[in-house]
């Protein structure tokens, strides 16, 4: 299920379920959204009730969150920023509410622990820049495609396409799916609980910050020996940055090293890399739990989201 794409003057709430966030990115955000965007942002009560390195305590995140998911009217909810947070409350979410009146739930890096979860109930949502992000350097093509998004002002009616980029270790081919992914490592602490997906015949998409080169090889290993890999149908790779571990040290790029783990499925899998996804300037909405077409070929890759007739269906295929 898509929710509705917004409207001006349409509700939507600021809430920070992770880390902390700085008073001024908060001003920033709340004025874009009323002033230029025209929409009636509501801020959660605990932003600003910073605890330790979490936004507020888990009690005031949770009910923050909570309100947002349980208000009828509301059709979004940004959150602020990742960091860490999200899954020392995701047990105590009550979703019955959202389940029956979705909204966009819009965020990446620990906010896919959401995006997780959201998809068990079928329904879409958007890994996007939060606000934490939106004063950037270099920032505005992605604010500005995250404001085209949520308002469907696609370039081709009804068609969303983010490009990929060309690389001699890609593999070839096409094939249809549900967007599945986000964080690498947040996926990885999924596997074992409630909200582990679905991974069978779906096009994951990945990206991380702060990872040793060695760290990624060894979740991609878990996600070999659990399976994964043999189970989904295509791979999206974004950015990968922040690791202080160089290729001379590990003797592998990140390329390389999702090529490694890829060969033996590269025969009949598409494998994508340089998609503008992750902790970049260049972060690209991507829907989550949508049905996409993953193309990779000599012209590069391409992730193509045909929405047509989607919205409010409970299933996509």
């Amino acid at each position: 299920m898509i929710p509705a794409f917004l409207k001006p003057n349409d509700k939507v709430y600021l809430v920070a379920p992770s880390g902390k966030i700085e008073s001024e990115k908060v001003q920033f955000a709340l004025h874009l959204l009323q002033n230029e965007w025209h929409l009636k942002p509501i801020l959660g009560a605990g932003v600003g009730k910073n605890h330790f390195r979490f936004a507020a305590t888990d009690s005031l995140r949770l009910a923050d969150l909570q309100m947002a998911l349980n208000d009828l009217e509301a059709k979004a909810i940004f959150c602020l920023r990742g960091g860490y947070g999200v899954s020392r409350i995701i047990e105590d979410l009550d979703f019955t509410l959202f389940a029956k009146n979705p909204k966009w739930l819009i965020g990446f890096s620990d906010i896919t622990f959401l995006h997780l979860k959201i998809a068990t109930l079928k329904i879409s949502s958007l890994h996007a820049i939060m606000p934490s992000q939106w004063q950037w350097e270099g920032i505005e093509n992605s604010l500005e495609n995250l404001k085209q998004v949520l308002f469907k002002n696609f370039n081709f009616a009804q068609k969303y396409e983010v490009l990929g980029q060309y690389s001699p270790l890609q593999s070839e081919g096409k094939v249809q799916g549900l967007t599945l992914g986000g964080n690498l490592a947040v996926l990885q602490h999924s596997l074992g609980t409630g909200y582990e997906p679905d991974f069978e015949g779906k096009i994951l998409f990945l990206e991380d910050i702060g990872e040793n080169l060695y760290r990624i090889d060894r979740m991609l290993v878990q996600f070999e020996s659990a399976g994964i890999l043999s189970k989904i149908a295509g791979l999206v790779v974004g950015n990968f940055t922040g690791s202080t571990e160089t290729e001379e040290d590990f003797g592998e790029n990140i390329t390389q090293i999702f090529h490694r783990h890829w060969k033996k499925y590269a025969a009949h899998k598409p494998l994508g890399f340089g998609f503008p996804i992750g902790h970049t300037a260049e972060n690209y909405a991507i829907f989550h739990h949508a049905p996409a077409l993953l193309t990779v070929d000599k012209e590069g890759a391409r992730l193509c989201f045909e929405l047509e007739n989607q919205q409010n269906k409970s299933s996509f295929f």
